[in-house]
Parts: structure tokens; sequence; C-alpha cells
């Protein structure tokens, strides 16, 4: 482990800090936690994952104010300081997917609509070929205060007339007491 410290250290330039984090972490582990994310230390991922399926945080962006400035500094192109934190989750998602790879995620469907969503359905329009979107508008899945979305998409620049399957499910819905 020293070894490995020193390389990180000194060739990779890792901080010191940054260094001990990476060297603590118990890959073998099922309740390790980490506050950073490296795939390829991780998971010996070097090119991106297949598949990231997700069900972000739900914190509104009132309490997230001292991260604003980071998650700005981050480059996301779908920052804005308005946004929830989750999405940031959709952006990262992506990110670490490898070419073709798929992104689920489950969150709050606030971004379809709301101002600061702008930059998210730009970001996945243009950069993801959206193969469904599930909206629960109304329709409480969870016992959660915020209605739901389960978008479904892969890392690929979609053609000019690629479809987007779009499923709105009625609030209403009978039967699902009984599943």
């Amino acid at each position: 482990k020293n070894q490995i410290k020193d390389l990180l250290f000194k060739k990779a330039e890792y901080e010191k800090e940054t260094a001990d984090k990476v060297l603590s972490f118990d890959v073998f582990s099922q309740t390790a936690t980490a506050d950073w994310f490296d795939p390829e230390w991780m998971f010996g991922v070097e090119d991106g994952f297949n598949i990231a399926i997700g069900n972000p945080p739900y914190v509104r962006q009132e309490k997230i104010k001292e991260l604003k400035p980071m998650l700005q500094h981050q480059l996301y192109e779908t920052f804005v300081s308005t946004s929830d934190l989750y999405v940031y989750f959709y952006e990262k998602g992506y990110n670490l997917l490898k070419n073709s790879g798929i992104l689920c995620l489950i969150s709050s469907n606030k971004w379809l609509r709301a101002k600061y969503g702008e930059k998210l359905r730009k970001f996945l329009r243009e950069k993801t070929k959206i193969i469904k979107i599930i909206d629960f508008r109304g329709f409480s899945v969870f016992e959660q205060t915020v209605d739901t979305c389960i978008v479904l998409c892969r890392k690929e620049i979609p053609n000019a007339n690629f479809e987007v399957e779009f499923v709105n499910v009625p609030s209403n819905l009978k039967g699902y007491e009984e599943c």
C-alpha cells in the first residue's frame, strides 16, 4: 500500500489527502463508503460502464447553496444555480458510461417542465437517444412528496428522426394496490 501511495502521490500527482483516501478504500467491503469516485480504482473499469442505474437523492436547491460553487467549478453543462441536486446525477451518470451505454434514473420529474431543467433537457436531447420517459405526474409511486419520472437513455448521438417513447401514468391508476 505504501508503494502504491508513493506512486499516487509522486507520479500521478495526487494530493497526499487524496492518496490516503484512495488507499484506505476497501474494494472488497460491501459496506465501504467514499467521498470520491474512481471507476478504474474501485471496479477496474477503464472505458466506462455498460449501464448506470440510480435513484438520486432529492435535495432542493435551497439546501445545497454551499455546493453550488463547487458544482459550477466542475463545469457541468447542466449547471443552473437554481437546479435541485438530482439534475447533476444525469450528467454524471452519462459521463460514467461507455459509448452506447445505458443510463436509467428514477428522480423528480420537475426538470421536465421547470426553467432550471432547460439545460438538462437540451443535454439529453443532443447527447443521448432517449429510449423512454415514464412520467408518474400525480401518481404516487413511493411515499414521497415529489412527482417522479423514470428516464432510460443510451449514450449515443440521436439522428434527426429519432422518436422517444413518453408514457404519462394517470394519477388515478387502478389496480396498483393488487400488484
